[in-house]
């Protein structure tokens, strides 16, 4: 709808003068044409088509998805069949039955993950030497993710986050271990509230248990966790470091 009005001049207020042509002049003059405005707000699909444009855009269609919150990430895996990770069952898929230090094995290497190198986040196909012992990639660098295991100390509320990112703070002793991490490391991401928490460092995967999941359901995209040589879930995850005496799941999914 085109909206025409007359330039206001600076100065104060006359009579029958709008309240927004004399706010225009309480801020030192402001001179507009015609205007087009929407006839109605923005409907919930229009604005969804809009936001996917400008957080994905079509170079970025191959990259993690960032700037969702914990209960963003939640309502997505509810709506695909499926929930978030346990910090348990994120790192038992990185790390394996042996309990390698980082996916690919016991040390870093290069062109293994996104360790910063480009300054942003990279496809999630871009390291296939970096995959974990089943098959899963990008589970170290390029973006931190999020978990099922929501916790509270009595004081604040938190979220463990696993694998890193390419984002690494320097410049003080202050600043919380960025970069790609190991298998074993999580990071308490205090829940302030969604305006806060949403970042461009934060992503997500999804899991699906196997006891009532149709395997045909699933896209061949998706990689279970089933290993005969793994421990009896329930057992105690083998190797150092593992957190919060941490279970092995029964099945998962990325």
């Amino acid at each position: 709808m085109f909206v025409d009005y007359n330039p206001w001049d600076t100065g104060t207020r006359r009579e029958g003068q709008s309240d927004l042509a004399a706010l225009c002049a309480l801020v030192g003059g402001v001179e507009a044409d015609g205007i087009f405005l929407d006839t109605m707000d923005r409907g919930a699909a229009e604005f969804r088509e809009g936001l996917d444009a400008v957080r994905l855009g079509v170079a970025l269609e191959e990259h993690p998805v960032v700037h969702v919150d914990l209960e963003d990430a939640r309502a997505y895996a509810r709506w695909a069949g499926k929930r978030l990770p346990t910090e348990e069952e994120w790192q038992y898929a990185a790390q394996g039955p042996s309990a390698r230090v980082y996916p690919w094995g016991s040390g870093m290497l290069p062109n293994r993950c996104n360790g910063g190198e480009t300054g942003g986040t990279t496809p999630v196909r871009q390291f296939p030497e970096g995959r974990s012992p089943f098959g899963i990639w990008d589970l170290c660098g390029n973006v931190w993710e999020w978990t099922e295991s929501e916790r509270t100390d009595g004081r604040t509320r938190f979220c463990i986050v696993k694998g890193g990112s390419f984002y690494s703070a320097k410049g003080s002793g202050w600043y919380m271990d960025g970069g790609p991490r190991p298998n074993a490391f999580g990071a308490k991401f205090l829940m302030l509230w969604p305006g806060l928490d949403r970042c461009a460092t934060v992503g997500f995967r999804c899991a699906a248990d196997l006891s009532g999941t149709a395997l045909n359901s699933l896209p061949e995209s998706d990689a279970l966790l089933i290993e005969p040589s793994r421990p009896v879930p329930g057992q105690d995850l083998p190797g150092p470091g593992a957190p919060h005496g941490a279970k092995c799941p029964a099945a998962s999914s990325p």
